[in-house]
Formats: structure tokens, C-alpha cells, sequence
């Protein structure tokens, strides 16, 4: 927004903002509740992969 040269995007700081305020408290939420899942990672057993 900054290097845009329209002058009507400056009304959207406000929105843009809360926007990030709602979903940060909708996040919050979630894992206080225990609904938000942890995305699968790998695991990895390092010294059973080194040895031969």
C-alpha cells in the first residue's frame, strides 16, 4: 500500500487490522480448546539412520 499511488487503499488500515486482530483471537481459541491440530511432521531417528 505504501508505494501504490492510490489514495483509497489508505481507508483499508483499519480493516486490515482488525482483521489480523479477529483471526490472532479466532487462533487463540482454537488451541485453548484443543482444535487446532499440529501439521504431521517427520519423525526422524537420527542415530538409527547413521548406522550401517
Amino acid at each position: 500500500m505504501v508505494a501504490s499511488m492510490r489514495s483509497d487503499l489508505a481507508r483499508y488500515t483499519g480493516v486490515i487490522a482488525k482483521s489480523i486482530s479477529l483471526a490472532e483471537d479466532r487462533a487463540n481459541i482454537l488451541i485453548e480448546n484443543g482444535w487446532l491440530e499440529q501439521p504431521p511432521q517427520a519423525a526422524v531417528e537420527r542415530k538409527q539412520l547413521t548406522r550401517v
